[in-house]
């Protein structure tokens, strides 16, 4: 695994999304009640753009908005129909102000 450096904490706003391209992966970052998680931003359903998806802040998921597919943002599990594979996740971490992400 590779640790890249994606952003500052400071670009990471609570209850919102960040998509990102990194190491030719597309991936978002959300903020969950200051936890953030990163997953691959392609639905696995039909790679619809999770990052312009809506994120449930009680429930610490986001759902695609082209098929309304729900993923858990902790493990990356599809926890709504119709997609039924996971998303890949990666490790977030944070290091004063500076946010990395483990990618292999």
């Amino acid at each position: 695994m590779k640790k890249v450096k994606v952003g500052m904490l400071s670009e990471f706003h609570e209850g919102k999304i960040k998509g990102l391209e990194v190491e030719g992966k597309k991936i978002l970052i959300a903020n969950v009640k200051g936890e953030l998680y990163a997953i691959n931003s392609m639905c696995s359903h039909e790679e619809g753009p999770l990052e312009e998806g809506e994120i449930d802040v009680k429930n610490c998921c986001v759902k695609c908005p082209w098929h309304h597919a729900v993923f858990d943002l902790k493990t990356g599990q599809a926890v709504e129909a119709p997609a039924e594979k996971p998303q890949e996740i990666y490790p977030v971490s944070v290091e004063g102000e500076e946010v990395f992400i483990e990618i292999g």
